[in-house]
């Protein structure tokens, strides 16, 4: 039972190509039906790790990764059969390669890797679940398309400011100033 959690978070990953061909079909109920699935799946196996110390460190890092997986592969899929705009695609997926280098420079600086989100990703996360859950659904049901440009706004927001924070949090962007306390550079050296 211990490994319930990173079951879940296995198949998590291994429906994502499922999703990507119903949204490249124009399946969106199906893939409505998918995120949705992935959206409470990811809610159940953190409770389940949490709740009974299920915790591992495979599924510490894999859990992120399947929800950065989920998004990026819908948001692109999305933007290739035009239902979302091309740049809000390569916005969230640059703003994971961000996460991914800073991952790789907390690695190589310290010999750990800690994933421990920030407050503000974990926001940019449920808004950018909202917005792939809305959009499939105005594909579905017209009338969800009312929040559509918002829901595109506020994801837009989330994603920016939280890669924005990240970015602050690089290792190679700080350097030692004369009162001892890590100073912020503008210049990277």
């Amino acid at each position: 039972m211990k490994h319930t959690p990173n079951i879940i978070t296995f198949l998590h990953i291994a429906f994502v190509p499922v999703l990507a061909s119903a949204i490249w079909h124009g399946d969106y109920d199906f893939a409505l039906l998918l995120v949705v699935a992935m959206g409470v799946s990811d809610g159940l196996d953190g409770f389940l790790a949490k709740t009974y110390g299920w915790c591992s460190p495979v599924g510490e890092r894999l859990d992120p990764l399947a929800d950065k997986l989920m998004l990026v592969t819908a948001f692109a899929a999305l933007a290739v059969v035009g239902v979302v705009p091309v740049w809000f695609a390569i916005l969230v997926a640059s703003r994971d390669l961000l996460l991914v280098l800073w991952g790789v420079s907390q690695w190589y600086a310290s010999g750990e890797l800690t994933v421990r989100p920030m407050w503000l990703s974990k926001v940019n996360t449920f808004v950018q679940i909202v917005f792939v859950v809305n959009v499939l659904a105005a594909q579905v049901w017209p009338a969800f398309d009312a929040w559509s440009l918002e829901l595109l706004m506020a994801a837009a927001f989330t994603t920016i400011a939280s890669g924005a924070m990240y970015i602050r949090r690089f290792p190679g962007l700080r350097y030692p100033s004369t009162n001892g306390r890590a100073a912020h550079s503008k210049n990277i050296k």
